[in-house]
C-alpha cells in the first residue's frame, strides 16, 4: 500500500512537471493547418445556435468522417474565428497528460495480463508512461493546435483496450458479457474513428495485443474468441483489404497530381523513415521539432536509394522475430507489433506526406515498455533506476527546450531553417517570418543563399520577390525565377498561392512595389496556369480564373473580369464561388455586373459536388440544402447588390 501512494505521488509530480515542460509552448500563436481547418468556427457565422452548429460539426473536410468529434472539441475553446490560441493549447496539453494517465493503466493492465508481479508491472508501467508522456518528439504534436487530431483518437483506443482488458479478465473468472466486450470495442472505435481516420485501427490493435497474451482456458474462453472476432475481423479486414487495393490499383502507378510521387514509391519509401522515426524516439536521431520535411524523397525503386532494400529486409525481420518470441518476450513483440500495426493507415497506401512526427502518437505507446520492464526488473539495484530517472529529466530538458522555441516564432523557424537545409518550405517560412518582422534586408540574405537550390520551389521564389519589394524594385532577375517555378513546379501551392497573388494583385492601385505591374502579375498567372500538375485539377483551374478576374478589376477591365469570373465558375459551379465573385465585383464598383455573375450561376443545373460514398461532405451538403443556406445568402447578395444598382441610378 505504500508503494502505490508513493507512485502515486511521484506520478502526480510527472504529471505537473509535464504541464510545466510544455508552459512557454501555450503562448505561442496558431500556425499553418490551424488557420485551413479552425476558420470553420466561424466559416458560416458565430456557432451559437442549433443550425450553425450542425453546419459547422458537418463541415470538416479531412477524412470520409469529416472528424467531427475534433471539431466538437474545438467548439469547446472557441465558437467563432479569429479565436485566442491559449485555450486550444491549453486543451491539448490537458489532452496529452490525460492520455499519459491512460498509458499508465493500460500498460499496468497488460502486466497484469501477462502474469507479471504487481511492484515490477506497476514500476515498468509509470517509467515507460512517464518517457512517452514527456518525449520532445511529441511537443509539435500537443503545440500545434489542429493536431488534437491526432490526440484524440490516442485517448480512445487506450480507453478501448482498457475496456476490452477489462472484459477479458471477467471472461477469464468466468463472468465475462459478449455484449460488454463488444460494446467498448465497437463503442470506442466509433469515437476514435469520428475523432480520426487512424481510429478504425483499435479492433487491429486489440488483436495484436491479443496474441502476446497467454490464451484464455476458462469456461467462456470459446464464446470470449467468437466475440473477439466478429468484433474486431470485420474492420480489420476491411482496413487490409482497402489498403490493399490502393496499393495496387492503376492509380497507384502514376504520379498524384497533388505529390511528386506515386502510391507504390510511397510504400517503399515508408520501411526507411519508420526506422527513423525509431531513431527519434529513442534520441538516438535528434528530434528537430520542424514541421517541415518535404526534404524526404521518395525511393524510386528498391535500389535508389541504397537502403530502400535494406530498411525493407530489417523490418521483415524484426517482425518476424518479435512474432515468433511473441510468447517468451511478449513485451518485446507487443512494442514492435503494435508499432507496425499503429502505422498501417497513416504510412502505407494514402496518399498523405511522407514524413510526420504526430503520426506515431498511437504507435509509440508501448516502444518503451520493454526497456522499462528491465528495468523494474533490477530494481533492486540502483543504477537502473538512476539510468531511467536520468533518460527522463533529459526527455523533459529536450521539450521545454522545444515548448521555449515555440514562444519564440521567429528563433523557432531560424532553428528549423538550420536544421532542415534541404528543406524549401523551411527556408521560406524562415524569410517569411523575418520580413513581417519588419527585416527585409535579412530575408533576401536568407533567401541569396538558398534560392538557387530550390529554382522550382514556388514558395522560395515568391518570399523572394516579397522581401525584394520591401527592399527596392523588382527586376526581370527577380520575376522570371518566379514564373519559371509556377510554370515547372512538380506540386503547386494552392491556397498560399491565391492569397500572395491576391496580396499582389491588391498592391497594384497603391505603388507599394517598384516594377510589380500588372503585366508581371499576368506572367505569372499564365507559368501557373500551364503548369502540366496544376492544369489537372479542377480546383486549380478555377484559382487561375479568378486570379485574372481579380487582376482585371484591379486594372479597370470589369468586363474582362466578369468573363473570367463566369469561366471559373463554369469550372466548378458552387454557390459559394458564384457569392465570392459577385461580392468582388460589386466592391469594386459594378454591382450590375456582380446581378449578372449570380444570373449565370442561374444557369446551371444544381451541381453535386459529392455523393453519399463522400461521408461527410455529402452529410454537409445536405444539411446546408435543408437550411436552405446558400438561397439565402444569395438572396441576401442580390438585394444589397440590387440596392447599389438603385443608388448608382439615382445618383445619375
Amino acid at each position: 500500500m505504500q508503494r502505490f501512494a508513493l507512485l502515486l505521488i511521484v506520478s502526480t509530480l510527472v504529471l505537473a512537471i509535464a504541464a510545466f515542460a510544455y508552459l512557454p509552448g501555450m503562448h505561442s500563436g496558431f500556425i499553418f493547418d490551424d488557420f485551413g481547418n479552425l476558420p470553420l468556427l466561424g466559416a458560416t457565422g458565430r456557432v451559437n445556435d442549433l443550425p450553425a452548429f450542425l453546419r459547422y460539426i458537418t463541415s470538416g473536410p479531412a477524412d470520409p468522417t469529416g472528424r467531427p468529434l475534433s471539431l466538437l472539441t474545438f467548439l469547446f475553446n472557441a465558437n467563432h474565428w479569429p479565436a485566442d490560441a491559449l485555450p486550444f493549447k491549453a486543451t491539448n496539453l490537458s489532452i496529452q497528460l490525460l492520455n499519459g494517465v491512460l498509458l499508465g493503466c493500460l500498460l499496468d493492465a497488460l502486466g497484469r495480463a501477462l502474469g507479471i508481479p504487481t511492484p515490477r508491472r506497476r514500476l515498468a508501467a509509470f517509467i515507460a508512461a512517464s518517457a512517452w508522456l514527456l518525449h520532445p518528439f511529441f511537443v509539435s504534436t500537443v503545440l500545434y493546435v489542429v493536431q488534437r487530431e491526432a490526440m484524440l483518437p490516442c485517448t480512445f483506443v487506450a480507453i478501448g483496450l482498457l475496456c476490452w482488458l477489462k472484459a477479458r479478465r471477467q471472461f477469464a473468472e468466468g463472468n465475462g458479457s459478449p455484449w460488454t466486450l463488444a460494446a467498448g470495442i465497437v463503442g470506442c472505435t466509433l469515437l476514435a474513428t469520428l475523432s480520426k481516420a487512424n481510429g478504425i485501427l483499435l479492433p487491429s490493435l486489440v488483436l495484436v495485443c491479443e496474441c502476446v497474451l497467454p490464451p484464455l482456458t476458462s469456461p467462456r474462453a470459446t464464446v470470449y474468441r467468437r466475440t473477439l472476432a466478429w468484433s474486431c475481423l470485420p474492420t480489420t479486414v476491411l482496413v487490409l483489404t482497402g489498403l490493399a487495393w490502393l496499393s495496387i490499383s492503376p492509380e497507384s502507378q502514376d504520379a498524384l497530381a497533388v505529390r511528386d510521387w506515386t502510391i507504390q514509391q510511397r510504400l517503399l519509401t515508408e520501411p526507411a523513415i519508420l526506422w527513423h522515426y525509431l531513431g527519434e524516439l529513442w534520441l538516438v536521431l535528434p528530434t528537430s521539432g520542424s514541421l517541415f520535411h518535404d526534404q524526404f524523397k521518395a525511393a524510386t525503386d528498391l535500389w535508389h536509394p541504397w537502403y530502400t532494400l535494406p530498411a525493407i529486409l530489417a523490418w521483415v525481420a524484426l517482425a518476424g522475430t518479435a512474432w515468433y518470441l511473441r510468447r517468451r518476450q511478449p513485451a518485446f513483440a507487443l512494442a514492435v507489433l503494435f508499432f507496425l500495426c499503429g502505422h498501417l493507415v497513416e504510412s502505407t497506401s494514402v496518399a498523405l506526406e511522407l514524413y510526420f512526427e504526430h503520426r506515431n502518437y498511437i504507435p509509440a505507446m508501448f516502444i518503451f515498455w520493454p526497456a522499462a520492464l528491465a528495468i523494474a526488473g533490477q530494481a533492486h539495484r540502483k543504477w537502473p533506476l538512476v539510468l531511467a530517472a536520468a533518460a527522463l529529466a533529459v526527455m523533459t530538458t529536450l521539450t521545454h527546450l522545444q515548448a521555449l522555441l515555440w514562444a519564440e516564432p521567429i528563433v523557432q523557424a531560424d532553428e528549423w531553417a538550420r536544421k532542415e537545409p534541404a528543406s524549401p518550405r523551411a527556408q521560406a517560412y524562415a524569410a517569411q517570418l523575418v520580413l513581417a518582422d519588419g527585416w527585409p534586408a535579412a530575408a533576401l540574405r536568407r533567401l541569396s543563399r538558398v534560392r538557387a537550390s530550390f529554382p522550382t520551389e514556388p514558395q522560395v521564389q515568391m518570399a523572394w520577390i516579397s522581401a525584394r519589394c520591401a527592399t527596392g524594385r523588382l527586376t526581370e532577375a527577380d520575376v522570371q525565377p518566379l514564373a519559371t517555378a509556377l510554370r515547372d513546379a512538380r506540386r503547386l501551392p494552392g491556397p498560399e498561392l491565391v492569397s500572395w497573388l491576391g496580396e499582389r494583385i491588391d498592391k497594384l492601385g497603391r505603388h507599394t512595389c517598384d516594377g510589380l505591374s500588372a503585366e508581371t502579375i499576368a506572367e505569372w498567372l499564365d507559368a501557373a496556369g500551364v503548369n502540366a500538375t496544376r492544369s489537372g485539377i479542377a480546383g486549380r483551374k478555377q484559382d487561375v480564373l479568378y486570379l485574372r478576374g481579380r487582376l482585371a478589376l484591379a486594372t479597370g477591365s470589369s468586363d474582362a473580369a466578369l468573363a473570367n469570373f463566369n469561366a471559373a465558375l463554369a469550372v466548378e459551379p458552387r454557390p459559394n464561388v458564384a457569392l465570392n465573385q459577385a461580392a468582388n465585383l460589386g466592391a469594386a464598383g459594378r454591382p450590375d455586373l456582380g446581378l449578372a455573375h449570380l444570373d449565370y450561376y442561374r444557369h446551371f443545373p444544381a451541381v453535386h459536388l459529392h455523393h453519399p460514398g463522400n461521408g461527410m461532405p455529402w452529410v454537409h451538403d445536405q444539411i446546408l440544402a435543408q437550411q436552405n443556406y446558400w438561397n439565402q445568402e444569395l438572396a441576401h447578395l442580390r438585394e444589397t447588390l440590387q440596392k447599389h444598382v438603385a443608388g448608382h441610378g439615382a445618383e445619375q
